[in-house]
């Protein structure tokens, strides 16, 4: 075997078998669960005791003091890598526990009994109005169209498995009670999201939430039925409930990325009509049988059932060959017209096209036969309200594009010299005349196909949804970066041009801080273009979407949600001065599941009162408008909410009795001190939002996101973490071309939510006392302070703080000071060379001074409200702080097996230099491949090859090599793996992934 030598040139002595006997007498056993809550158990322990010694020395650090005993451990091999993996499993598991625990309080309230009671409840107290029963008319106009809405969206949150998600669903519906059956299935799990999880996984993902929440729903309008029936005997028939309102963009969200083929949005929407259709059928039948039960069985009924399941069964049939024929995902024109031409030739002979008119005659026959008979009829009016919920699809599509997209898509009706300047009123004026003048065109699917704009596609692929598969539902078109109404404009002067502009709810997203303060100006300049107004009036609604996700990340969370607030205020006016009075106003609240995203943690009514405050909503009510609230459940972490028809029915009509709550307005918001003190409140607004804004472009806070960056994240789902298109558009930072989903989840992995947390403190400072008379009078500031608090309590920038360590070259120089940990000495001065003028270790600990000035700040201003500074022990803090030591020794050990690796040549255009930086960027991926070529283990041997001439010259051993791999490269690998999954457990104790 070839003599190794270390980076000093010196010999490394081979590895004897007394020495793995000394080293398997000091290993610990930990592989039963009774030995890893034990070692668990003792690790909280020593963490006690290094908190202890904060009172004598406030630069201790606990974490890195714990992770530093247990990198000695690994080191010397009293703790293995496998051991390290058991209880990182152990602690990931109880973390989901407890996760299950703390999302059941979330969602509050989820025994069906009680939640039928509050259902009929809220029903009931709809009917009334200053104590007097309201007419019929006015209770059916309240059920018969939403109110409310859930957009289930599919951004990177898939960071558990879909077996490990539905384990936390059942430990949710059990009320946290452990069954073998549970048991079983969660030792079998790690902690880590599906294998190279595809859109097609996302979206039938969406669709079992979608499905549950379908079932909710027909549980919700049950009760209004029932209710309805016993309040307005004589007319509850006339009743068509859609309580709330399902949508989705999964499979036609094209913002940001560039793989979803136009063929891909067909083939999603034909399964979905093919799925509801088949849903629909199955109700028929069973509906049916229902009757025949009861003794309800009138010829009459029975026969326009049967004539209704025969339409439906029929479409059904066209839909599933429709499926097959796009589903082969056609390329070339002659498949594109085979798929085409069979949508189209049978779209003109079925009964069902892409409307339930077909259904209306025998559905009326039925319930009109079935008058003499109440239990009949009710089964029939619920039927009828079922199809016409959810028409020819499980959800309503939403559509989205970027602004950039609409903007190079319209460029050939200027020409490119005229594009310079959008908010010139010259330019929309030409616009405006364009749109009112535009002669609409016909296309078909071979348009589609040759389009080479992506928001001209787009358009033209719901131009052909909504008349050859479904035209039941309107298509929302969302528009991501919207700043000008120009942009506005282009998407109605396109959906002009494809007939379709009364078929589409054209939606702009303000999220940038430029949009959040002009939003209202630019709705405001649009109602006086004549096409947009008229678009308005006959759609009858206004649409808008106000982004908390990327608003959350350049301003600071408090600061966009009431950036987002003002906006929705302002909004109202806008409208209140333009006398569209008689429109509905929809506004499209997306957020994330995380509290850097806009996720209030205090439970499912803070979340709904925190994106739309009883405040606006009191002023849409006393302006005269309709306003119809939606929000986003977002991916895998989002999904938990619909993972059965229990906690869907939970959700929902949780967000039914916030709503209803709201409008009854008690107490009243005008009441509230925070408003009653705007210019305080506006104030302190501006400084957070000052604060936040600078620490976004500080480059100690950019240095720390990028120093191990998305290296500590598993791959979430099938969008990439940067905008496709967004490659070279800004490299001011990491942060500007990273998405939000990345960002806030780095945050949570380095341990501090600085985008919620930060800047609230210093804003204060001066004016605590004015601070806590408003906040103590204020239900808004009160939510505010909750989240605010919520995110103090599980951040720590002591865990910040010891993610430095790993880039100071002070702690490696001093490890093997005074003969200790000698087995590591070359190692660890090879790291302390190479970190040697490393930015990132100063980068850090500068942030994290700025960070506690701000938090000694803010632990005046709560010790003044008389909040805890943290949550109790059995709430994970500690076992959450584990988490981190042990990924930083696992870290820790990978940068010092690497730090062993023999020097080779850059015969492979690459050093062992370079290989180091990818290492300690932990680019582990990158970094065992390039390894792995420079030491391959199955390259040819000797006895390989059948030579006749003898050769006693053997070559340098090939086992070396296979030694090398295996002592070194592979226990790099499989701790990477090990840190992944801690990111996993460390995102449980946050209930979301960024």
């Amino acid at each position: 075997m070839a003599v190794k030598l270390d980076h000093a040139g010196a010999e490394v002595p081979p590895r004897t078998a007394s020495d793995a006997a000394t080293e398997d007498k000091q290993q610990v056993p930990v592989h039963s669960s009774g030995d890893q809550q034990a070692a668990i158990e003792l690790w909280k322990q020593q963490l006690q005791s290094y908190r202890a010694q904060l009172s004598r020395d406030p630069q201790s650090n606990p974490i890195k003091q714990l992770a530093l005993d247990i990198s000695r451990k690994l080191e010397v091999g009293k703790i293995s890598q496998d051991q390290l993996s058991a209880l990182v499993k152990a602690l990931c598991d109880n973390a989901l526990v407890r996760r299950a625990e703390k999302t059941r309080r979330y969602i509050g309230e989820t025994d069906p009994t009680r939640l039928f009671e509050q259902l009929d409840d809220l029903i009931r107290r709809s009917a009334y109005q200053d104590g007097k029963r309201r007419p019929f008319a006015e209770f059916a106009k309240h059920w018969n169209a939403p109110r409310h809405g859930i957009v289930f969206t599919a951004h990177p949150t898939f960071v558990m498995s879909e077996p490990l998600r539905q384990v936390l669903v059942e430990l949710i519906d059990s009320h946290g009670v452990m069954t073998p059956e549970i048991r079983s299935a969660l030792q079998t799990m790690r902690h880590g999201p599906d294998p190279d999880i595809t859109l097609e996984d996302e979206h039938r993902q969406a669709q079992t939430a979608i499905a549950h929440a379908q079932e909710a729903i027909r549980l919700i309008s049950a009760r209004v039925l029932a209710v309805a029936q016993e309040l307005y005997p004589n007319d509850w028939h006339r009743l068509t409930p859609r309580p709330l309102n399902l949508n989705s963009w999964v499979g036609y969200d094209l913002d940001g990325r560039t793989d979803i083929r136009w063929v891909h949005s067909i083939w999603f929407r034909l399964r979905e009509k093919h799925t509801q259709l088949t849903r629909a059928a199955q109700d028929v039948k069973q509906t049916a049988e229902k009757l025949t039960q009861l003794g309800a069985s009138d010829p009459a009924v029975q026969e326009a059932l049967k004539t209704i399941q025969r339409l439906l069964e029929d479409a059904q049939e066209i839909t599933a060959q429709q499926v097959s024929k796009f589903g082969q995902d056609p390329k070339t024109p002659e498949t594109v017209s085979q798929a085409a031409n069979l949508v189209t030739a049978q779209s003109s002979k079925a009964a069902i096209h892409n409307d339930l008119k077909a259904l209306q005659p025998p559905l009326t026959t039925a319930i009109e036969a079935a008058a003499s008979n109440p239990q009949a009829m009710a089964e029939l009016v619920a039927l009828r309200a079922r199809l016409n919920q959810f028409g020819l699809g499980t959800a309503a599509m939403h559509f989205r594009i970027n602004a950039m997209q609409l903007h190079n898509a319209i460029r050939k009706q200027f020409g490119r010299a005229n594009m310079t300047d959008l908010s010139s009123r010259v330019l929309l004026n030409r616009l405006d005349k364009m749109i009112l003048r535009c002669e609409p065109k016909t296309i078909n699917f071979a348009s589609i196909d040759i389009e080479r704009a992506t928001a001209i596609r787009q358009v033209q692929v719901i131009a052909q949804i909504l008349k050859h598969i479904d035209g039941t539902q309107p298509i929302r078109l969302l528009i991501a970066e919207t700043e000008h109404p120009f942009t506005v404009l282009a998407a109605l002067y396109f959906a002009t041009l494809f007939g379709i502009q009364d078929q589409v709810d054209i939606s702009p997203l303000f999220e940038t801080e430029t949009a959040l303060d002009n939003g209202d100006q630019v709705i405001a300049f649009l109602l006086k273009t004549e096409s947009y107004r008229a678009y308005i009036r006959r759609r009858g609604r206004l649409c808008i979407q106000a982004g908390f996700s990327d608003a959350g990340r350049f301003l600071g969370q408090i600061p966009a949600a009431l950036a987002i607030e003002r906006l929705q205020s302002k909004l109202s006016l806008v409208l209140k001065n333009a006398g569209l009075q008689d429109i509905e106003v929809l506004i499209f609240d997306t957020h994330g599941e995380s509290m850097g995203r806009g996720a209030h943690p205090g439970g499912l009514d803070d979340r709904f009162k925190y994106v739309l405050s009883p405040w606006v909503r009191q002023l849409y009510q006393e302006r005269g408008f309709k306003l119809h609230h939606e929000v986003s459940f977002q991916g895998g972490d989002g999904y938990v909410f619909f993972g059965s028809t229990n906690l869907a029915l939970a959700t929902m009509t949780a967000m039914l009795a916030s709503g209803e709550t709201s409008l009854h307005m008690s107490p009243d918001p005008k009441a509230d001190k925070f408003y009653q003190n705007f210019d305080f409140s506006m104030d302190n607004f501006l400084r957070v939002k000052s604060y936040q804004t600078k620490l976004f472009e500080n480059k100690n806070y950019q240095a720390a996101l990028g120093a191990l960056g998305v290296s500590l994240l598993s791959k979430a789902g099938s969008r990439k973490s940067k905008r496709q298109f967004d490659t070279g558009k800004d490299q001011r930072s990491a942060a500007a071309t990273m998405r939000a989903i990345p960002h806030n989840a780095i945050l949570q992995q380095m341990g501090f939510l600085l985008n919620v947390i930060s800047g609230f403190g210093s804003s204060v400072r001066y004016d605590r006392e004015l601070f806590v008379e408003i906040h103590n009078g204020s239900d808004r500031m009160q939510r505010i302070i909750r989240l605010v608090s919520c995110a103090r309590q599980i951040s720590s920038i002591k865990t910040l703080v010891a993610y430095a360590s790993l880039f100071d070259d002070a702690y490696w120089v001093t490890r093997p000071l005074n003969g200790m940990e000698d087995n590591i000495k070359s190692p660890c001065l090879y790291l302390a060379d190479l970190l040697r003028g490393d930015s990132r270790h100063d980068a850090i600990m500068h942030l994290a001074t700025l960070l506690r000035e701000d938090d000694v700040h803010l632990a005046g201003l709560f010790g003044a409200l008389g909040l805890k500074k943290r949550l109790g022990e059995d709430e994970g803090r500690d076992e959450l702080d584990i988490l981190h030591a042990i990924r930083l020794a696992l870290i820790q050990h990978i940068y010092l097996l690497a730090a062993q690796i023999p020097p080779f040549s850059a015969q492979n255009n690459f050093t062992l230099e370079q290989v180091m930086e990818y290492v300690l960027s932990l680019r582990i991926d990158e970094a065992v491949a390039m390894l792995r070529q420079s030491y391959p283990v199955e390259a040819p041997q000797m006895a390989d090859y059948d030579i006749d001439e003898e050769a006693t010259y053997r070559g340098e051993d090939d086992n070396d090599y296979v030694e090398l791999n295996r002592q070194l490269i592979d226990p790099i690998e499989t701790a990477y793996r090990t840190v992944l999954e801690i990111g996993v457990g460390i995102s449980h104790h946050f209930r979301a992934h960024g």
